[in-house]
């Protein structure tokens, strides 16, 4: 493959540009795969874990906390933390973005592979979706790995949160941990094997509200580049050319770009 020169690529203010590629986006059938990041869920609500609205980030680094060695020495108070950030997602609603993107499959095949842990994406509408760093809704055994039940539904979000006893593992009678991916801990073999078999199908990838980073997915887009897919980086802020190669950079929000490629197919 020979490597996209970074001086060469689009930098547009507005998704307008990929009317230069319409023809990629208008073959029969094309697989569009989306990696998404925090920036896609902006405006439905703030669910990082760095977010310093809970007293937990206040007094506490993120980075030491959502450890397995965290969850040794405070089950409680850190799975109180995840219930909060579960009713914070569940008190939200998708975006204009997401809703824009689930309706992208009335059109064609779409593939989603995000690094966010919410389920905005399903609740808009997408159906195949990928969740690399794994999700507030799907908790799993701490010993056995066997999927998890929540108690109950988690209380409301704007309550204060201090200590909530983790269930019980129905098939060995551990503890169920959170469903996401903890510092130090490796992404799922079986997300990441989706993922790249995605990518080696796309005919277009679009990197959506990922800030110029890509994190857990660092790497992936290569796969569709070697393919010769349309690659398109969809953010508000600038992204350095020079770091990152890419046909078009669209400074926009998730939805108008998201829109604008509906109309084009």
């Amino acid at each position: 493959m020979t490597p996209r020169d970074p001086m060469a690529c689009q930098d547009s203010q507005s998704p307008q540009a990929v009317q230069q590629h319409e023809g990629q986006l208008t073959a029969s059938v094309p697989h569009v795969v989306v990696i998404t990041g925090i920036g896609m869920s902006a405006e439905s609500g703030r669910f990082h874990f760095r977010d310093a609205e809970h007293g937990l980030c206040k007094n506490f680094d993120p980075a030491e906390w959502a450890t397995t060695q965290a969850w040794q020495i405070a089950q409680a108070r850190l799975w109180a933390w995840y219930e909060w950030r579960r009713a914070k997602v569940m008190a939200a609603q998708p975006s204009a973005g997401h809703l824009a993107l689930a309706a992208l499959e009335q059109k064609c095949k779409v593939t989603v592979i995000t690094q966010n842990v919410d389920d905005l994406h399903e609740r808009a509408g997408s159906t195949k979706v990928i969740h690399l760093q794994g999700s507030l809704f799907a908790p799993r055994c701490i010993a056995c790995h066997q999927p998890g039940q929540f108690a109950s539904d988690p209380m409301p979000p704007d309550e204060v949160l201090g200590e909530i006893d983790p269930p019980t593992c129905k098939h060995c009678g551990s503890k169920i941990r959170p469903g996401v991916v903890w510092f130090g801990e490796s992404l799922s073999e079986d997300a990441w094997r989706q993922a790249t078999e995605a990518l080696a199908s796309a005919d277009v990838l679009l990197i959506v509200g990922c800030s110029g980073t890509l994190e857990a997915a660092r790497g992936l887009p290569m796969i569709a580049e070697e393919r010769g897919a349309l690659y398109v980086v969809i953010d508000p802020d600038e992204a350095p050319c020079a770091k990152s190669y890419f046909d078009q950079l669209w400074r926009a929000n998730p939805a108008d770009a998201l829109d604008k490629i509906l109309e084009l197919l």
